[in-house]
């Protein structure tokens, strides 16, 4: 079996209403120490127009696949933005806005009643809206710390009346695979208008108690979805004739024999025809291996004679057909400088049949490398 290794995508992020780009900051952070490449779009909220065009102006700028991710209003955004993109190979949604040919934002916006603590939003004598301090702490962000209600207060943008009223002219939902977290928490746009979306355009819903701005409140959560979308990319040649659970249960079975110390019994479930790449910047990275053997000898054996202890534990799996997402900690001891560590990490499989055939793994490197090193003085 031949197989050609994908390039790993740009993730470009489009940010909401009363926001800039660094709102995304606390997902930027996570996803460069995954070892993605991102860029934070800024929009002008001048009009949709005007926005589509700033953030087709970003693409432009930027080879290989693409994933756009989009927060509130930046929904809207990307997909106008996305139309007719073939470099965008996914969408991703955060407790967003996404209109459907000649709907406007507004049209959604108003779709539910108000929540009772959800602002009034009254335009300037310059058509623009602004937050207030008490908007952002009782409905945009409620579930932010201090901190962070502040910075988004005083960092705020103001967004025109005219986003609210552009109708949409073609989306790209209609030609381009969707995933969407909905807020369940949410006190600026309904959940249910939320559902409404997420189920009319087909996407992969991550349904989570969270408020409208996870990328405050919950990054993690974000970065996980995230993470399933480029994993939803990730399209090959293979026969889908695994089902989602039996992919779940090889991979599982390859964590539990690691677990057990049985390093024959987890080579056993590697294809001979293998694509295995770590994350660039981790200490064993050297390209990827093509070989059950070569894991063994540039892994898992200098692993365990570099740490007196190194566990891999997985704490969640996400599957389609013959794709897993695992997500779970590194932890371990290294032994020349007796320091511990704990990194995230993110695990992406292809199973076929009942062997492993590609895995990509993204961690904290940093933390890692941090353990590695003599503290300095």
């Amino acid at each position: 079996m031949s197989m050609q290794t994908q390039p790993n995508p740009t993730v470009v992020l489009v940010h909401a209403a009363w926001a800039d780009a660094s709102s995304w900051n606390k997902v930027i952070l996570q996803l460069h120490r995954l070892g993605l490449r991102v860029v934070s779009a800024q929009i002008p909220l001048t009009s949709l127009s005007d926005d589509i065009l700033a953030v087709r102006k970003v693409l432009n700028r930027i080879s290989g696949p693409l994933i756009l991710v989009a927060h509130s209003y930046g929904g809207a955004v990307i997909t106008g933005a996305a139309y007719d993109r073939p470099e965008v190979k996914a969408l991703a949604f955060v407790a967003a806005i996404v209109p459907d040919a000649n709907e406007t934002v507004g049209d959604l916006f108003h779709r539910a009643k108000a929540h009772p603590k959800a602002p009034p939003l009254v335009p300037d004598e310059n058509g623009l809206l602004w937050m207030s301090a008490e908007g952002f702490a009782n409905a945009v962000a409620h579930e932010a710390t201090p901190e962070d209600l502040l910075l988004l207060t005083a960092t705020q943008k103001p967004i025109s009346v005219k986003c609210l009223g552009e109708a949409m002219n073609k989306p790209a939902w209609k030609e381009t695979t969707s995933w969407y977290m909905l807020a369940e928490n949410d006190r600026m746009i309904s959940p249910a208008t939320q559902r409404f979306m997420a189920e009319r355009m087909n996407a992969h819903i991550h349904s989570l108690p969270v408020d409208h701005s996870p990328l405050a409140s919950a990054p993690d959560s974000v970065v996980k979805l995230i993470v399933a979308a480029i994993d939803g990319t990730c399209k090959s040649p293979l026969p889908s004739d695994s089902k989602e659970g039996e992919s779940i249960q090889i991979v599982k079975q390859f964590y539990e024999a690691l677990g057990a110390g049985d390093v024959n019994r987890a080579l056993a479930l590697l294809s001979p025809d293998l694509e295995w790449t770590e994350a660039e910047g981790f200490p064993y990275y050297s390209g990827t291996w093509n070989s059950p053997q070569a894991v063994a000898e540039k892994l898992l054996i200098p692993l365990s004679k570099d740490w007196s202890t190194f566990s891999v534990t997985p704490h969640e799996f996400l599957a389609q057909d013959e794709r897993v997402v695992s997500f779970g900690t590194y932890t371990g001891t290294y032994r020349e400088t007796d320091r511990s560590m704990s990194a995230p990490f993110a695990h992406r499989w292809v199973v076929h049949g009942s062997k492993i055939v590609r895995f990509n793994m993204y961690t904290d490197t940093v933390k890692v490398l941090a353990a590695m090193r003599e503290p300095e003085l």
